[in-house]
């Protein structure tokens, strides 16, 4: 018997990739990956918007506000300001001011008391709302 030797040869065909573009995915800012394995460039935004401002990634908007609202009660010529800055209300007083939503807002008692006494789970559940939830209320503690 002989030696048999036999040969295969296969061609692999890639599939043809077609980029998407900004536009058909509805972006205006920054970098996308355009589905082929690159980024494309999709722009910047002007004047007081951002790069994803309204909660969407890569489209330009102006973050949305919230109002918060916020009621003193405590010793007199105490206050209890805002971090970040915004409010800052004396006691017997109400001050309210505007927020991005979203914002993590601190309470600080001028009397480094804290601005919301701890109480019950329930209790400071009642009392904390987000900014654009509804009004949050807190005061200085009366220890």
């Amino acid at each position: 018997m002989g030696n048999v030797s036999t040969s295969q040869s296969a061609s692999v065909t890639k599939p043809v990739c077609y980029p998407t573009t900004c536009k058909a995915q509805g972006k205006s800012c920054n970098y996308i990956q355009d589905g082929c394995g690159a980024s494309i460039y999709c722009g910047f935004c002007d004047g007081s918007e951002t790069c994803g401002g309204t909660g969407i990634a890569n489209v330009c908007g102006t973050p949305p506000s919230g109002q918060v609202t916020l009621s003193v009660s405590g010793r007199r010529d105490e206050r209890v300001s805002s971090n970040p800055a915004g409010l800052s209300v004396r006691v017997g007083q109400t001050g309210t001011a505007s927020f991005v939503s979203g914002t993590s807002v601190t309470l600080t008692a001028s009397n480094s008391r804290e601005a919301i006494p701890r109480t019950s789970p329930a209790a400071a559940r009642r009392r904390t709302a987000g900014v654009g939830k509804g009004p949050a209320s807190g005061g200085a503690a009366t220890r």
